[in-house]
């Protein structure tokens, strides 16, 4: 498991490659006003990827820190790869794909070129055959924290999709929600 949250920004450069194995996970966040920049590949077999920013964080007794609260942004770069899609790894195999969440207080931008997978795989097993995985999901929000006393239709957020989402499987495909945006 990586985590990142800091009160500031926070970029994943073009030049990192990361690979946390099957069943990894991930956090990028940022509290307040910061922004989230990922331009490199963050793998993790059936795992799950998490970029937030202003996000309100809790602590480690699960009490919330709502003056973590804010208006932060996040881009997903055109050289970005966000991928829990199942197969085999250094640590292990996974079929299904993970769950990949991008969050942002204000606005998210997800580059053209740039690309978010759950894809399942197929992964044979000495003891049950071939196993056929189930794809995962894919969740954008953006205007997640407005402010105290602000009507939430004046919340200037916005979602720019310009990347690929992809959730390939055998039977059903994955899913994908989008949410917090007047216009798309």
């Amino acid at each position: 498991t990586q985590t990142a949250a800091v009160p500031h920004d926070v970029v994943v450069e073009a030049d990192v490659k990361l690979d946390l194995g099957a069943s990894g996970s991930f956090l990028a966040a940022s509290q307040g006003a910061g922004h989230v920049h990922v331009a490199g590949q963050i793998r993790a077999a059936g795992g799950q990827i998490a970029v937030e920013a202003g996000q309100a964080r809790t602590n480690v007794t699960g009490e919330g820190n709502a003056t973590g609260a804010g208006t932060g942004s996040v881009t997903v770069a055109s050289t970005a790869v966000l991928d829990v899609s199942g197969g085999a790894g250094p640590s292990g195999a996974q079929a299904d794909g993970g769950q990949i969440s991008v969050k942002a207080g204000q606005s998210v931008a997800i580059e053209s070129g740039a690309l978010l997978d759950v894809s399942a795989a197929m992964v044979r097993s000495t003891s049950q055959g071939r196993i056929k995985g189930k794809a995962g999901a894919i969740q954008v929000q953006v205007n997640t924290t407005v402010p105290a006393g602000v009507p939430e239709d004046t919340v200037i957020g916005s979602l720019r999709l310009g990347g690929t989402l992809r959730g390939h499987d055998f039977s059903a495909g994955g899913s994908l929600t989008l949410g917090g945006m007047r216009a798309l």
